[in-house]
């Protein structure tokens, strides 16, 4: 059939008539653009096993290796009841003890009711350590683990999540803690590519070792004090206006397990990770603790406008936030662990060689401000402040080397606004570093680079 034209010829012919034509190179074959048949590819298997602690004092579990990509290293923390395991929700109808605590007001004779203090699961840690063979990799406290993970929770989505698993409201049982493993960092903004443990050859091993609170020191009740709600009698007023009195359950163990979950990957890939060389960058934080005590507020009582104290940062290798975090001790006395008093500074600065580097900022713009500017956080987080030196974005930059940063110090302007009771007994103050370290896997062995 003769063309009519230029136009038809375009039409008629292009990449759908490919599948006709044959070279020299593979003549008798050819190539179908639509057809189905594709290559085989093994599929990623996921396996998640639930292992116990190999010791109790402190309680220390082993990373079992059973995949090829450690994807996700989770605690899953149970916390024992005061409850039976059933009440009645009405007459000669029970139910599950958790509801009945959720829909009414479960009391002592005096009055008192208890819950966990909120985000138990993270202050049960007074410190994780993850180490490879004797070497510590990583460390941090639970009140840090906490800090961090609140501003790693960008969206409205993953902080509802953040809440929900590690329990906010105190009136859950069950939660689960991400491990900050290096290769499994969730960070704002980018996907954790997993820790590729078939580019190890074996003979290494890694271990995770924690010190935990004591469940007394997680139960907080109405009265703001730590008595207890063991073994003693406790009653709820039922819809029907009945009233059902039982006697709490005898104090029982916390139970911390952990959840390791892998990827398997087919021989290809295994061979191919294998041989790479592999350098695995992790956020590292530095931990800085101390005190603010009543004397530090004398300046005040003497008639001076204003108290400052200093605090200098110890800090190592590039830095992209600096987290700080105060609390009244007499809360903290208390179980009561989140911050949710703000006002502790009218301002704060830093220099670094004596020469001004950050300069006076309040607490507002050091909080709300820089969460929603550099984190696109629309809320605002009582007793947490942040410097921030990250530009936003896929390519994360801005740092402060605490390697060269000579006396990198802060200088807090103390408030005088604050309740008496709590000057008087003071404040905890804990100020994360963020740096960062890099792992690297080469040859078939593992090894920091460089670390906090």
């Amino acid at each position: 059939m003769a063309t009519p034209g230029a136009l038809f010829e375009l039409v008629a012919r292009g990449v759908k008539d490919t599948y006709i034509s044959t070279t020299g190179e593979n003549s008798g074959s050819y190539i179908n653009p639509y057809t189905q048949v594709k290559d085989p590819v093994q599929p990623i298997i996921k396996e998640t096993r639930l292992a116990q602690a190999k010791s109790l004092q402190p309680i220390e579990f082993d990373v079992d290796i059973f995949g090829d990509i450690i994807e996700s290293l989770r605690f899953k923390v149970t916390f024992p009841s005061w409850l039976p395991s059933e009440l009645p929700i009405q007459t000669n109808q029970y139910v599950n003890s958790d509801f009945i605590n959720k829909l009414y007001t479960i009391t002592d004779v005096s009055g008192v009711s208890y819950s966990l203090t909120p985000y138990a699961a993270y202050f049960l840690f007074k410190k994780i350590s993850i180490y490879q063979d004797n070497q510590i990799i990583y460390s941090i406290d639970g009140d840090g683990l906490f800090a961090l993970d609140r501003e790693n929770s960008e969206s409205l989505n993953s902080f509802w999540l953040h809440n929900k698993t590690a329990g906010s409201t105190g009136k859950d049982r069950q939660f689960w803690i991400n491990i900050p493993f290096p290769g499994t960092q969730q960070q704002p903004g980018t996907q954790a590519k997993g820790f590729p443990i078939c580019a190890m050859y074996g003979g290494q091993q890694f271990r995770i070792r924690c010190e935990l609170r004591s469940i007394n020191e997680l139960i907080t009740n109405s009265q703001g004090n730590t008595v207890q709600p063991w073994n003693k009698q406790l009653y709820y007023i039922m819809a029907d206006a009945t009233v059902h009195t039982f006697q709490s359950a005898p104090l029982q163990p916390i139970l911390v397990e952990l959840e390791n979950t892998q990827l398997y990957i087919d021989n290809d890939a295994r061979d191919i990770y294998a041989r790479m060389t592999h350098n695995i960058v992790f956020q590292s934080p530095f931990t800085n603790t101390s005190e603010i005590i009543q004397q530090d507020y004398e300046p005040l009582t003497r008639g001076s406008p204003e108290a400052i104290i200093t605090r200098q940062i110890d800090g190592r290798h590039p830095s992209s936030e600096v987290i700080i975090m105060t609390r009244p001790k007499q809360l903290l006395q208390n179980n009561q662990y989140v911050p949710t008093l703000s006002g502790f500074y009218t301002s704060v600065r830093m220099t670094i060689a004596g020469q001004e580097r950050e300069a006076l900022q309040s607490e507002t713009v050091l909080g709300t401000v820089t969460n929603l500017i550099k984190k696109s956080m629309y809320r605002t987080e009582e007793g947490i402040i942040r410097y921030n030196w990250t530009i936003p974005g896929p390519n994360q930059v801005g740092t402060i080397n605490f390697t060269t940063a000579s006396k990198a110090t802060l200088h807090f302007s103390l408030s005088p606004t604050l309740p008496s009771e709590y000057i008087e007994t003071g404040f905890i103050q804990n100020i994360y570093v963020l740096g960062w370290g890099i792992y690297q896997i080469k040859d078939g062995r593992g090894k920091l680079l460089y670390y906090n």
